[in-house]
This record gives structure tokens, C-alpha cells and sequence, in this order.
């Protein structure tokens, strides 16, 4: 699992290692994550992406929806509801009915919440 302050940082993240999902930020400092996004996609990158963001409007829905987001959740959000979003969109790329996050080191199932092997 990665975690990175800025557009900049998500980019080279993005581009030098393999994700399971990326909770996107639209509102990054250095690079908007829209752009980010679109890079993301015009690189041929399939990773499920949600979108996570104070902007709420329509309009901006669309816009991260069209440019190849999974999914789009408005702050302030549950944290349950985000986890399972998350969940959702890891089983639908991988087609298993219980996702393990793993990142080389530790392998969860985020279903349970516990370590897995």
C-alpha cells in the first residue's frame, strides 16, 4: 500500500509500481488528480480507481465517471461504505467473491479484517 501527498508523487507511485485499486483525491496539489486520472488511462493502466472528493456536483461526477473512474464518492463519507466500495470494485477486476489485499509483505482480506496465511 502506497500513500503519497501530491500528484506528482501519485504519478510516479502509479508509474513504478503495481496496485490492487487507487483511492484518488481530485483535488491534489502539484497535479489535479483529473489529469492524473487521464494519464492514468491514456497509458492503457486498468487499475480500478475511485474517486474520492469535497466536490460533489453533478457535473463533476460525470467528468470522473467519463474519464474512467469506477467510482465517485463525496466527502465526508462513511469509512465502511468506502471500504466496501473498494471491496466491490477489487472483486469485480479480479472476479473473486473475496478479495486478499496484498502488498508482497502482508496479505489481508478485507472482508474479516485479518491477516490472511
Amino acid at each position: 500500500m502506497d500513500w503519497v501527498q501530491d500528484g506528482v508523487a501519485a504519478g510516479l507511485t502509479l508509474d513504478n509500481a503495481e496496485h490492487q485499486a487507487v483511492l484518488l483525491d481530485i483535488g491534489l496539489p502539484k497535479r489535479d488528480g483529473l489529469e492524473l486520472l487521464r494519464r492514468l488511462r491514456q497509458q492503457g493502466n486498468t487499475v480500478p480507481v475511485i474517486i474520492i472528493t469535497a466536490r460533489e456536483g453533478v457535473e463533476d461526477r460525470i467528468k470522473g465517471l467519463d474519464l474512467g473512474a469506477d467510482d465517485y464518492v463525496a466527502k465526508p463519507f462513511d469509512v465502511n461504505e468506502l471500504l466496501a466500495r473498494l471491496r466491490a470494485v477489487i472483486r469485480r477486476r479480479g472476479g473473486q467473491a473475496t478479495p486478499v489485499l496484498s502488498n508482497g509483505i502482508i496479505s489481508l482480506d478485507p472482508a474479516t479484517r485479518r491477516r490472511v496465511g
